[in-house]
């Protein structure tokens, strides 16, 4: 069974751990899953953005359509760095300063990198 389909994770959980690792490359533990998932919740909530919040509750493997999956992108933006996800065509100085700052937040929060981007790191620096 993998993790994504582990039957104790709720849907947003499983979201959560989807983007995290394949948009932001970083391993989260269950319990980090689900506060990271209960924040962006509200967020979304507060948005009137209720039909996002029931597709992701719904996820089995952590995918969203297009549509939804930018929703949690933009609340992840503000949960970690308090700005939305950049969108296509901003300059390419503001994408930067944002994947900076929303890095350094994710080592604060204590997410753990993923092996493929320790690995891509080391190669780099050789």
């Amino acid at each position: 069974m993998t993790p994504l389909t582990h039957p104790t994770l709720s849907g947003g959980q499983r979201v959560i751990l989807r983007i995290m690792k394949t948009r932001l490359l970083r391993e989260l533990s269950d319990a980090q899953a689900l506060e990271l998932w209960e924040q962006c919740k509200a967020h979304l909530l507060a948005k009137k953005l209720k039909s996002t919040v029931r597709e992701c509750e719904e996820s089995t493997d952590g995918g969203l359509d297009t549509l939804p999956r930018g929703d949690v992108l933009d609340v992840l933006g503000h949960v970690l760095v308090n700005t939305e996800w950049p969108c296509n065509g901003m300059p390419e100085a503001h994408s930067r300063k944002f994947g900076e700052r929303i890095q350094a937040a994710m080592d604060q929060r204590g997410y753990r990198r993923s092996e493929v981007l320790a690995t891509q790191s080391e190669q780099t620096n050789e």
